[in-house]
């Protein structure tokens, strides 16, 4: 959940409350306890929800709260930052987000290209993403992936799915389309060498439902899981057509 830069302070009370009673919403009707971020931008509604709301429950930051909030975290618990990111960074005596924000932005461009750029902006608490722009062509399909900042187990990574599902469901449903076949991808821990789990399902009918492709994703996860943990899960819609048309 994220709030555009309206200086209202009320609309954080008004988000809360909303947030609220999506968990009570999502809890009664499939039983999953939810935890959601509140910022200004996409950054920082992620950010805090990886960094204090997994914690809380509910948690907001604003552009304000930036210095105490994301600089004093560590530069690995920051989404879009991986393994890699972070040896290159730390190389560079950046270790904490506050040594990002505080980093010369021409070296970090040297460094890292582009990508340097919008670690520097985001360590500032500075989102230029386009919403507008989120998503996949109609004519391939939709997806959404994430890389978990932690090992998940069985039950987290049902709850993941779902979360997953909802998104690229309702991607679909705002172009107007509905998909044929479900593909889900499962990336183990490195701690875990075994190999991922990348299975395409399709069925009799179109669909842009979320409990639809929730429980294809669920059948593929129940058939090919054999345990251990987990740091990637991904889903992709293909096979696509408007839904007006079915």
């Amino acid at each position: 959940m994220f709030l555009k830069m309206t200086g209202l302070k009320r609309l954080y009370g008004e988000c809360r409350e909303a947030a609220t009673m999506i968990q009570k919403v999502i809890l009664d009707n499939f039983g999953i306890p939810v935890t959601i971020g509140i910022g200004e931008h996409p950054f920082l509604s992620k950010f805090t929800l990886d960094n204090y709301a997994k914690k809380e429950g509910i948690a907001k930051c604003r552009y304000e709260h930036v210095p105490d909030m994301v600089w004093p975290v560590p530069i690995e618990s920051c989404w879009g930052i991986g393994e890699a990111t972070a040896l290159k960074l730390r190389s560079m005596e950046i270790r904490l987000m506050g040594q990002l924000a505080k980093a010369p932005l021409h070296l970090l461009r040297k460094k890292f290209g582009i990508i340097g750029e919008q670690l520097y902006w985001h360590a500032n608490g500075i989102d230029y993403s386009d919403l507008h722009n989120i998503g996949e062509p109609e004519t391939k399909g939709f997806s959404h992936s994430i890389t978990l900042l932690r090992d998940y187990l069985e039950d987290e990574c049902k709850t993941v799915i779902i979360e997953l599902a909802e998104e690229v469901c309702r991607r679909a449903r705002k172009a107007g389309l509905a998909a044929k076949t479900v593909h889900l991808y499962v990336g183990y821990s490195r701690v875990e060498p075994r190999r991922a789990i990348s299975r395409t399902h399709s069925l009799t009918y179109y669909t842009n439902l979320t409990m639809n492709v929730y429980r294809v994703c669920l059948y593929i996860f129940d058939t090919y899981y054999k345990g251990g943990p987990v740091r990637q899960i991904g889903i992709f819609l293909s096979n696509v057509a408007p839904d007006d048309a079915l």
